[in-house]
């Protein structure tokens, strides 16, 4: 099994966005997508990992499984296949609404970012010059 965790997205020249996943996983398992993706191979420059484009966002991190005969590789959504499933089957109820609003809410909560942002640097009264005080 392939792990892939997001990199970064772009816009295509036809307009659509891209995302881009750095793979990782056992050496028989990278080797065997490296072989799938043939000349269409890209590596991170900085780390030589394979990477994974996609038009739909897969997570912050997801997994990449190959197909039954072995001949391309998905993101596997098996897990979100189910709650979806769920959620159908019990459409119009408060069931069905909780599991959705749930899921909602598991897909915002991924997407933060945990790191927080710094509050910006301001100069203590001490640190100020005495062009700062506007010459008094």
């Amino acid at each position: 099994m392939l792990k892939l965790k997001f990199k970064r997205s772009y816009r295509s020249q036809s307009g659509k966005t891209v995302f881009t996943y750095q793979v990782t996983g056992k050496t028989g398992d990278l080797e065997s997508y490296k072989e799938y993706c043939g000349d269409n191979l890209r590596e991170d420059d900085s780390t030589g990992a394979p990477l994974y484009f996609t038009t739909q966002f897969a997570g912050e991190s997801a997994t990449l499984a190959p197909n039954q005969d072995g001949t391309k590789f998905y993101v596997d959504r098996s897990e979100d296949d189910k709650i979806n499933s769920l959620i159908e089957q019990h459409a119009g109820s408060a069931l069905g609404v909780a599991l959705a609003n749930a899921k909602a809410q598991e897909l915002i909560n991924s997407m933060r970012k945990s790191t927080p942002v710094a509050a910006p640097v301001t100069k203590t009264t001490e640190e100020k010059t005495t062009d700062d005080l506007g010459g008094l």
